[in-house]
């Protein structure tokens, strides 16, 4: 058995400082809890030169991902670099080297991931992905092994905090929608570039996941509906509201008996 997991990180942005922030602040418990310690090996980014708010002492740094993929010591490839596809590569080329992979890179899942878990089944290994949807809550280990003999009916639930914070401002605070985003950038809960929070990108993605998980169906990206909430304005909520429609719901119905998915947003 051996005597430590040892990881490479794909990805040293903001996410993957707060991941090895996090590691580091919650090593012990981490270790006591996994039963085996872990130790982030290596990092690999294309800038590796710039300060992060992590301590990075006896990590080594690389420019070259192939430091991770072929050194034999490394047991997890973690890819945090997005998109669907260097990432694509970077996972197929993990998965076919023996090892095990954690994403959170929900596009790529919904879009190309039922050829990555084939992969992962055939090569042995594990593909984890728990923090693409819903990380704090969490859903995915439910959806695949807690609830895997109970058939689900619908999935209700808030996919996008960026979405939801600015619906949930202009609501409360009788705000337009372009004030609720410049808050809402402020604070930190939007990107420089939101579009793929409010045009329903993001969310898209989850539910795509949620529904191969949860129904087993194979939906495509431009099969489900969807609109931004830009256009948006506080009469439309207070319209909403009154009519006792909630303007953060989202509903996947599986509809038995007829063989059909419906998966919308309700504004």
């Amino acid at each position: 058995m051996a005597k430590e997991v040892k990881t490479g990180l794909v990805g040293f942005g903001v996410v993957g400082t707060g991941l090895v922030q996090c590691l580091q602040n919650n090593q012990h418990q981490i270790d006591d809890r996994a039963g085996i310690p872990i130790r982030l090996k290596t990092i690999a980014d294309l800038d590796i030169l710039t300060p992060r708010d992590a301590d990075t002492s006896g990590i080594h740094l690389t420019t070259d991902v192939n430091d991770i993929l072929n050194d034999p010591e490394i047991d997890v490839v973690v890819e945090l670099i997005g998109g669907t596809g260097f990432a694509y590569d970077l996972i197929s080329q993990a998965l076919n080297a023996g090892k095990d992979v954690i994403t959170a890179n929900k596009a790529l899942l919904a879009l190309r991931g039922q050829d990555l878990f084939n992969l992962a089944h055939k090569r042995n290994r594990l593909l984890l992905f728990e923090a693409a949807v819903g990380g704090g809550i969490p859903i995915i280990q439910a959806l695949r092994t807690g609830i895997c003999s109970t058939e689900v009916d619908r999935i209700y639930g808030i996919l996008n905090g960026t979405a939801n914070y600015i619906l949930t401002r202009m609501e409360e605070a009788h705000l337009d929608f372009d004030v609720a985003l410049i808050e809402a950038k402020a604070k930190g809960y939007a990107e420089a570039d939101p579009t793929y929070d409010i045009e329903g990108h993001d969310t898209t993605h989850k539910i795509l996941l949620l529904s191969q998980l949860a129904f087993g169906c194979q939906i495509r990206f431009d099969d489900i509906y969807r609109e931004g909430i830009t256009r948006l304005t506080f009469f439309d909520l207070q319209m909403a509201r009154e009519r006792g429609i909630g303007s953060n719901c989202l509903p996947l119905p599986n509809v038995k008996g007829t063989g059909w998915i419906s998966a919308a947003t309700l504004r």
